[in-house]
């Protein structure tokens, strides 16, 4: 758990801000672009929000701009999101599943896999447990897949959350032990 903690602190920090600001202002390719758009808004929530208010605004506008569909579903990610953080969850909804159908149309498995994990997100904070349930299995199994530990323990995270808050604390623990990485062996 303290290597999630450390990945998160060093995440946000100024210089690195920044150093992806500089990136983007010079780059002319809408793919690297958006991919900087997504690390700036990220790098930025919670506690930002204007700013990756802002930056949903330029993924947003790039979609609008280019014919690429890993643009526009990066896009809508991105938009998804930041309107969760804003807890605009209805809206927040629709931006993630059309984040999900073009990340299936183009095959991106692991970038759908963030998708289902944000829907989840949002039907556990609705109190809609069987669908949050269903969104992070259906996470979880794409990111099995690919071996994404960092994300798995995020899923398994929400799942111990969501468990949590039905006062079932022994599934919620189970989860939380999902979510620790294992013992590095001697």
């Amino acid at each position: 758990m303290l290597a999630l903690a450390g990945y998160w602190a060093a995440k946000a920090q100024p210089e690195n801000i920044a150093a992806l600001e500089a990136q983007l202002a010079r780059s002319s390719d809408p793919v690297e672009s958006i991919r900087l758009l997504e690390q700036l808004t990220d790098a930025v929530l919670p506690a930002g929000l204007k700013r990756a208010e802002t930056y949903t605004a330029q993924a947003l506008r790039l979609a609008g701009e280019n014919e690429s569909e890993l643009v526009d579903a990066t896009a809508f990610l991105i938009a998804g999101k930041t309107y969760v953080q804003k807890s605009i969850l209805d809206s927040a909804s629709l931006f993630l599943d059309r984040a999900l159908a073009g990340f299936e149309r183009i095959n991106e498995p692991d970038r759908a896999a963030e998708a289902l994990y944000w829907k989840g997100y949002i039907a556990a904070n609705k109190r809609e447990f069987s669908e949050a349930s269903r969104q992070y299995f259906r996470a979880i199994e794409k990111w099995e897949q690919s071996g994404q530990q960092l994300e798995l323990a995020k899923v398994y995270r929400g799942l111990a959350d969501m468990f949590a808050m039905q006062d079932d604390y022994h599934k919620a623990m189970q989860y939380c032990q999902e979510a620790m990485p294992d013992e590095p062996s001697t």
